[in-house]
């Protein structure tokens, strides 16, 4: 008896190693795939509500259906209330007209079977559904028979300018961010949105980028979901900027800018007339604005009753403002809204950007001009944001100044002033010595080391090898082209762990 439940726990151990292994080998993000292990091991899901609680009108309540109503009324009027709290500016009318665009865009070109398959066979084979119960797996599989009609509903959209209703509703699920499970500011929304929307997302965003890539629209100071660029190549601006400056004898500041909301608080109006300003017309302009309009969402909660997971289903409720969440659009809809920034702000200042995370930069010969500029700088992104449906939260929105006479700039009102700060994943101090960056590397290493001991324990070397490239050997090469000149003492730091 002793030696078939020996047999029985050793064939358990090793199943489990295996489905752990396959897990984490066929996942795309294989850091989110090797946490899932992890916390499965532990018994420990963050996404289900297994004794929902929410304080709604100052009661606490546990009906899963009343709290997933709620949150969908907090995710889809949250913008609004943003909007509210604009700190208020003092410039007016400082910049100038922005270049008039000639060449447009007023039909979108028809799709085909091999480009509706490219795509298909592209998407990542996920089993997340939307409201239309069809994942992206499932329609992989089942891609030679729904080609055809996919080609006449994405073809029919594009040639009369109108997108399905059924193609407009997404599932949201609530994911919490930290803090009491209490408070619905807690929770960030996870939209899903319908399989086929995201086909015909792709079409147009081909032929959207197509436009601007070829009439060369989109400003040099965005690097995000643009080809060729990337958050390597902002920090590298970042980097060359102040080095080049301070090479110069001239002192230099940065005004790290956070936005509130920055892709929920968007006008669709505004949004229109943006993509107009890029040349997009006519039925492709009709087009856009059918993909906007009379968008609508569900929230829905999991909770577990008696051990078995369930959901509880909010009613729909429109969306009014915002790039769609979860879309394909989204992203790059919001680096066109935003492609005018620069333009505004380029006399006083240098606007780096990746997709909603702005930093202005600055430098000047003396440091009296550059607190002058700095402070004009800042007013002109407040105007340009009261404009364009943007919110600057003052209270995350930091400076951070470089130079052996820093001292000597002038704080700006409102804004947090650091020596150190986070851009793009790095940390960056105002000595440029990337200590503060190796000492938080450090911490993180010493985490993924911990998980890495876990994962050997409960899969294969191969998948251990996986996961040490995941977890590890991806956070040293970030950004190593800009901080691998550091010093002797924190590269040696970081060779320790490795």
């Amino acid at each position: 008896m002793s030696t078939a439940k020996k047999d029985y726990d050793l064939r358990l151990k090793w199943l489990r190693r295996q489905v752990s292994a396959s897990h984490i080998s066929n996942a795309d993000n294989k850091s989110k795939a090797i946490w899932q292990v992890i916390n499965r091991e532990r018994r420990n899901n963050s996404h289900t509500f297994s004794q929902a609680q929410l304080d709604i009108d100052g009661e606490s309540t546990t009906d899963p259906l009343k709290i997933a109503n709620h949150l969908n009324q907090y995710f889809t009027t949250i913008a609004d209330q943003t909007l509210n709290t604009q700190p208020r500016t003092t410039l007016i009318n400082l910049h100038e007209p922005l270049t008039m665009i000639n060449h447009t865009l007023e039909h979108f070109p028809l799709t085909n079977e091999q480009e509706i398959l490219t795509i298909i066979n592209n998407l990542k084979p996920k089993t997340s559904t939307g409201l239309d119960d069809i994942s992206a797996r499932m329609l992989k599989h089942c891609k030679e028979a729904l080609t055809p009609p996919l080609v006449k509903i994405t073809n029919l959209s594009l040639s009369q300018g109108h997108v399905p209703s059924a193609l407009k509703q997404a599932k949201v699920y609530p994911k919490h961010k930290g803090g009491t499970h209490k408070a619905d500011s807690n929770y960030r929304p996870i939209s899903l949105i319908p399989t086929f929307s995201k086909i015909i997302e792709k079409v147009v965003l081909k032929r959207l980028i197509d436009h601007c890539e070829h009439h060369h629209l989109i400003t040099e100071g965005q690097h995000g979901f643009i080809k060729g660029r990337s958050t390597t190549t902002a920090l590298i601006k970042f980097a060359e900027f102040i080095i080049d400056n301070l090479e110069a004898k001239k002192p230099v500041t940065t005004i790290m800018l956070d936005f509130s909301k920055a892709f929920d608080c968007l006008g669709h109006d505004l949004i229109l007339d943006k993509l107009e300003d890029l040349g997009i017309k006519g039925r492709a302009k009709m087009w856009f604005n059918s993909y906007l309009q009379d968008r609508s969402q569900v929230v829905e909660v999991q909770y577990t009753n008696k051990g078995i997971t369930q959901e509880a289903r909010s009613m729909p409720l429109p969306v009014n403002r915002g790039v769609p969440q979860g879309s394909v659009l989204g992203p790059v809809l919001f680096i066109l809204f935003t492609n005018d920034m620069p333009q505004y702000l380029r006399t006083h200042c240098t606007p780096l950007m990746y997709a909603d995370d702005t930093t202005l930069l600055l430098s000047e010969k003396t440091n009296d001009n550059l607190a002058i500029d700095s402070y004009i700088a800042l007013n002109m992104a407040y105007q340009y944001c009261h404009e364009n449906d943007l919110v600057v939260n003052t209270a995350k929105t930091k400076q951070l100044t470089f130079g052996r006479r820093q001292n000597e700039v002038l704080e700006l009102p409102d804004v947090v002033v650091e020596n150190h700060a986070r851009f793009l994943g790095m940390t960056i101090d105002d000595k440029i010595s990337w200590n503060e960056h190796v000492n938080s590397l450090s911490k993180k290493l010493n985490s993924s080391l911990y998980v890495l001991k876990r994962i050997r324990h409960v899969s294969d070397n191969i998948t251990t090898k996986i996961a040490y490239h995941a977890l590890f050997e991806t956070h040293i090469k970030y950004g190593l082209v800009v901080w691998g000149g550091t010093s002797a003492g924190n590269l040696s730091q970081i060779l320790l762990l490795q």
